[in-house]
């Protein structure tokens, strides 16, 4: 008996070990991207471009963020691109996913050919002439679509709707509820833990968009803050004319170093301040979604 305690001991130890260590490769980079969004830039250059013990700290890279226009104007643009994509996406997704929880005609058909998008797909070239057929290229809606449906998200939401027991619907419709009423009205608020499970998803997935505009949005001025930064952090912020990226005045003076890591704090904690309120649903929506198939 004391020697299965101390086995359980020492493998609980090992495993908080392990644990610190995961935590501390992720909040070490992060410690370090936010003190280097602070630092003069010739204390970054002086480093090697980042800083592990505070030095010098200045506001100059954050000031010419929110003093520019293009970035102000990508920021706006990422924001319009994630609430509405994820809006449309929970929407569509879950009245997708409602009926296939059920013993619909042909549901295991329709189910099979939503499953086979996540193993193939038409591939970039297709998809490139299906949006320019429909008018969406160059848009912020282009994004939107491309990212509308997961058929991932769907099967989760149709295992959490198969959980609910179907009394409830039951009783709805001997009361005169439409499907529609029953879906918004019973189903949805009993499926808060699976919806923000997928609408964390999805606000991630559309925040972090960036490769989509590079493809499908010639306009720069349409362009997210994600691609914006992928240019900044390839060294193009100093190589590429004003009109193809930003237009900050006096490129000389501005912190370039300091400037990258600032746009990515910018980038990275609205995204972030969104994860605390939907933590508590976030475990039981993966778990009771994943379990049944």
């Amino acid at each position: 008996m004391i020697t299965n305690q101390r086995k359980l001991r020492v493998s609980y130890i090992i495993i908080n070990m392990l644990l610190i260590l995961l935590a501390v490769t992720i909040v070490v980079p992060f410690y370090m991207v936010i003190l280097s969004s602070f630092t003069k830039e010739t204390d970054l250059v002086k480093h090697g471009g980042m800083l592990f013990i505070p030095q010098s700290i200045t506001l100059e890279a954050y000031k010419t963020v929110f003093n520019e226009n293009r970035i102000i104007t990508a920021f706006k643009n990422s924001l319009f691109i994630t609430l509405t994509g994820t809006f449309f996406h929970v929407l569509i997704t879950s009245m997708l996913a409602y009926p296939l929880s059920k013993k619909l005609r042909y549901g295991k058909v329709i189910g099979f050919l939503i499953y086979f998008t996540m193993l193939f797909n038409g591939g970039l070239i297709p998809t490139f002439l299906l949006l320019k057929r429909i008018n969406l290229l160059n848009t912020l809606w282009v994004i939107i679509v491309v990212g509308l449906v997961s058929p991932y998200h769907m099967i989760l939401l149709r295992n959490f709707f198969a959980e609910i027991p179907g009394e409830i619907e039951e009783s709805a419709l001997i009361d005169g509820a439409g499907r529609f009423k029953i879906l918004f009205k019973m189903i949805f608020p009993l499926s808060l833990p699976a919806i923000a499970t997928i609408g964390l998803f999805t606000m991630v997935f559309y925040w972090n968009n960036w490769l989509n505009a590079v493809f499908f949005i010639p306009d720069k001025s349409k362009w997210p803050l994600p691609t914006i930064l992928m240019l900044m952090l390839q060294n193009s912020l100093r190589t590429q004319t004003p009109e193809d990226i930003v237009s900050i005045e006096d490129m000389a003076s501005v912190p370039a170093e300091s400037l990258k890591y600032a746009t990515l704090m910018v980038t990275t904690v609205p995204i972030m301040l969104v994860y605390p309120f939907l933590q508590k649903y976030f475990a039981k929506g993966i778990i009771i979604g994943a379990v049944k198939g």
